[in-house]
């Protein structure tokens, strides 16, 4: 064979790898898709189940204190998912290039940042809870008493969940979205059943529910640290690998996500706090039960504008405009 011919042979190999590439990840795309819609209609269908028994055993105003509680945490973590999805599009396209000592990089710049805003919004969360009974002067002394409890235990979750949102960032980045949703839905699931039985075995309180679903969330978070460890067996995070170019790599795409993440936060945690204390508590769980609705189509718009991302990350850190313009198509 003449070396024309060996070219030829080699370019067709080529380009029908790259065409049995390119269809794994379309796959990929379609299969991650898939779980995010069923996670998604899941946890939504737990979560509209859980409500009216939640707020029947404890009652309307404690479940508005409730609500204060976890959209307290919400805020922080929608500040923290900047950062999450900086994490996912510097690992995707780390990943496309193999270099995994920059995974490793990446993973223990963000851990910094990660911890650093999980003490301020822990913070803030003891500073509510400190001022519960002036924020909201209409709520009884021991329910106050008890809204100040839970926006402390809360404080102890925001610290935990957020250094975990790094594992989901790092998880997302490798294309694993089956773990995210997996370990979401066993979230709702094991949330739901110790409510039940808690609630129906013991006397059912505003405090309970609380704890019960801060150890959910960080129920959520071990399984991210486990999946992560499995999945990329090389991760390690070491102090030596943190650098202000590392934390400056991190911040740039973070900040861009979280001015339209802050629009966001505006409209589906702080309107509950702004509710709660001009209308009162009852109204706000009015409001938070419509708004569930809200948020499930909201989520159902997003899952798959998330899995797109890591995907387009890679071919934009390996020069491959043409694909990511396809994508969009």
């Amino acid at each position: 064979m003449g070396s024309s011919g060996l070219r030829f042979v080699l370019a067709f190999r080529a380009s029908r790898y790259g065409a049995i590439i390119k269809m794994r990840q379309i796959h990929q795309i379609f299969f991650n898709a898939i779980t995010s819609y069923g996670a998604t209609l899941c946890r939504s269908i737990i979560a509209f189940s859980l409500v009216p028994y939640v707020v029947t055993r404890i009652g309307a105003e404690s479940y508005g204190v409730l609500l204060l509680a976890i959209s307290a945490m919400g805020m922080v973590v929608l500040l923290g998912m900047g950062l999450s999805k900086a994490v996912t599009k510097n690992v995707s396209g780390a990943v496309a290039k193999s270099e995994v000592g920059l995974v490793n990089i990446i993973y223990s710049n963000s851990l910094v940042w990660f911890i650093a805003i999980g003490l301020i919004g822990a913070l803030s969360a003891v500073l509510i809870g400190q001022h519960f009974s002036d924020l909201f002067p209409e709520v009884s002394p021991a329910l106050a008493r008890e809204g100040r409890l839970a926006m402390f235990i809360i404080a102890g979750a925001i610290l935990v969940c957020l250094v975990g949102d790094a594992w989901k960032g790092l998880l997302a980045g490798v294309q694993r979205y089956d773990i995210i949703n997996a370990a979401g839905c066993l979230q709702s699931g094991v949330r739901a059943i110790c409510i039940v039985v808690y609630f129906n075995l013991a006397n059912p309180t505003l405090l309970s529910a609380v704890v019960i679903f801060s150890l959910s969330y960080v129920l959520e978070r071990i399984c991210f640290a486990a999946a992560c460890y499995k999945v990329i067996p090389e991760l390690r995070a070491s102090s030596a690998l943190v650098s202000r170019l590392g934390m400056r790599m991190i911040a740039g795409f973070a900040t861009f996500v979280v001015i339209g993440t802050v629009a966001n936060l505006l409209i589906s945690h702080l309107v509950k706090f702004l509710i709660g204390r001009s209308f009162g508590l009852t109204e706000l769980t009015n409001y938070g039960i419509a708004l569930t609705l809200m948020v499930f189509a909201n989520a159902m718009v997003r899952s798959f504008a998330n899995v797109l991302m890591p995907v387009a990350s890679k071919y934009h850190a390996v020069g491959d405009g043409g694909t990511v313009g396809k994508l969009f198509i």
